[in-house]
């Protein structure tokens, strides 16, 4: 997993819009992070089953 900085570069986003998108994922039950560093982000979703694009 890229770290929030190398994230910075690649998206084009700053620091608070992509801890923002991380702790979305993190509240849609997608991934679990329990330190707040991203090389320990650990994904638990994947498919979203509700989504008309199956």
């Amino acid at each position: 997993m890229p770290t929030i900085p190398e994230l910075e570069i690649k998206t084009g986003k700053d620091e608070k819009t992509i801890r923002s998108t991380l702790n979305g994922l993190i509240k849609g039950g997608y991934i679990e992070c329990d330190s707040g560093d991203t090389q320990d982000i650990k994904i638990i979703m994947t498919r979203d089953y509700d989504s008309p694009y199956r």
